[in-house]
């Protein structure tokens, strides 16, 4: 669900419920007609969406190099999650002394480290 508001002549993207509610709260408008962002409303930001006088909106969509750079960058934070995750699992488990799990997870975080994104 990722859903468009106009708040103070800005457009800001929403992908989940809470935020929506905040920025209706705060006396965003809903934008219904999501057609002019074609497939990149995901992508929809203070930075390529203008809200002129009239209420029409010029949206100027990312490159495809912008996009690809969007996509390694979101591949890298999630990498690092999970690294950090296992980090945390790690000590869990040798606190415990699980040996199986240990390994498993020594695996797993070699295999991340080296992979590349």
């Amino acid at each position: 669900m990722i859903k468009v508001f106009i708040l103070n002549r800005e457009c800001i993207n929403v992908d989940n419920k809470t935020d929506a509610r905040r920025l209706i709260k705060e006396g965003a408008k809903e934008v219904t007609d999501l057609s002019i962002f074609g497939d990149h409303v995901k992508d929809v930001c203070p930075a390529n969406t203008k809200v002129n006088a009239d209420g029409s909106i010029t949206f100027t969509p990312p490159t495809d190099e912008a996009v690809k750079q969007k996509e390694i960058q979101k591949e890298i934070l999630t990498k690092d999650k999970r690294i950090a995750e296992i980090k945390e699992e790690l000590v869990t488990a040798y606190l415990l002394d699980d040996k199986d799990t240990l390994e498993a997870l020594k695996t797993e975080y070699k295999e991340l480290i080296n992979e590349g994104v």
